[in-house]
């Protein structure tokens, strides 16, 4: 089923909805329920979908963060093993339209004063452990050339 946006009627069941808590401690989210059914909002796909709530708290694609500003966010995750990865998003009444992107030089952004926002930055875990085995490798053979110096 897919999710639309409509005006809401106040009476219409199918516009109900209910945010059930996280079933497990430590958990990020929770469900959004359809009030009316066992639906809920799964933002495992490009777009959001009604789905068969699906029971436990390994199931990411239906968790859910109500913000106190309002905002309604799916938190980042990743599953298979890290090969598929899902940045955070968040429900919107208005979206803009998709921005077309396009490559270009380097010299280009520069020289027009263009600033990059970097989003979900991480290390993998491979290149950390091999910078810090760098790292202690390098300071075990400073501590060693101190020592011989003395």
């Amino acid at each position: 089923m897919v999710l639309t946006a409509a005006p809401c009627s106040g009476t219409l069941p199918s516009q109900r909805w209910r945010f059930q808590e996280p079933s497990e401690k430590g958990d990020i989210g929770g469900k959004l329920k359809a009030a009316s059914g066992n639906l809920c909002i799964d933002a495992g796909s490009t777009k959001p979908l009604l789905f068969a709530c699906m029971p436990g708290h390994d199931f990411l694609g239906q968790r859910w963060v109500l913000h106190r500003n309002g905002w309604i966010e799916a938190p980042r995750y990743w599953a298979d093993n890290g090969r598929k990865k899902l940045a955070a998003r968040c429900l919107d009444s208005r979206p803009f339209r998709d921005v077309e992107l396009v490559g270009a030089e380097c010299r280009g952004p520069e020289q027009a004063s263009i600033v990059w926002e970097k989003l979900w930055e991480t290390t993998p875990l491979e290149t950390r452990l091999l910078q810090e085995a760098h790292s202690a490798k390098a300071a075990a053979e400073a501590t060693k050339s101190e020592g011989q110096e003395e």
